[in-house]
């Protein structure tokens, strides 16, 4: 099992593409995503799934920074601190994951020391707004921070916090598992390939699967390297060594 991120930039280009995003705007959102995921404390191979998920649904797979709605269906919502006429068009949703209201953009431009952005909501549409504002409301933005809640993958309870319900939670479902799945191909094959590059270890096949030998020379790395438990899995330590 892989407990931390190892992925790359090049990595995350060829996740989001085949999770449904196109070429370049994969290329485009790579770096910030990982950037804002360190950041934000979303380095888990889990966390990382859960979060990508989500933006990807909330975006449209990248297309979208900014509401298609107007806005006027959030006119004078005291819940979101819209209590100024024309607060409901001003603070649409922008960002990956649609931060809204004026409560939300003023909280979040404290967090950034960024006090004209309340001003200046449209730059939350622009990177690196659009992808550091996803990962401050991931932490910040709700009841609980949501990386706690992927710790315990709970897919439903996340997308209620972010949505205010279950909208979309097939489509949201659905990204989830092939991120989760391509993930585990991706940093497998980085282990397996690492392994082997330190040439003093038996030869692991690079396939993608986290099978019964490459464990066993993870095992073996560790005992060299004098870990107290020698559990196989690939931590922060150990993806250090390789």
């Amino acid at each position: 099992m892989i407990t931390t991120l190892i992925l790359g930039q090049s990595d995350v280009v060829s996740l989001l593409a085949q999770a449904g995003a196109k070429t370049e705007d994969a290329k485009l959102y790579a770096a910030p995503l990982l950037e804002a995921a360190h950041t934000y404390n979303i380095k888990t191979p889990l966390r990382f799934s859960h979060w990508l998920a989500q933006l990807m649904h909330e975006s449209g797979d990248l297309k979208y920074t900014e509401e298609l709605a107007s806005g006027a269906a959030y006119e004078g919502r005291k819940d979101l601190g819209n209590t100024r006429s024309g607060d409901g068009k001003r603070f649409k949703g922008r960002g990956l994951i649609q931060l809204t209201g004026r409560a939300n953009v003023t909280r979040y431009g404290r967090y950034r020391n960024d006090p004209r952005l309340v001003d200046e909501p449209e730059r939350l549409a622009r990177l690196p707004l659009a992808v550091d504002s996803a990962g401050w409301f991931w932490c910040f933005g709700t009841t609980q921070d949501l990386n706690h809640i992927a710790d315990k993958d709970n897919i439903t309870l996340i997308t209620r916090l972010i949505n205010g319900g279950l909208n979309g939670l097939r489509n949201r479902q659905r990204l989830l598992a092939l991120i989760e799945r391509r993930m585990d191909e991706i940093g497998t094959l980085k282990v397996q390939y690492a392994l082997n590059s330190l040439s003093v270890y038996p030869t692991v096949t690079e396939d993608g699967v986290m099978g019964q030998r490459t464990i066993s020379v993870l095992k073996e790395l560790q005992s060299d390297y004098l870990f107290p438990t020698c559990h196989g899995d690939v931590d922060t330590k150990t993806w250090e060594i390789l």
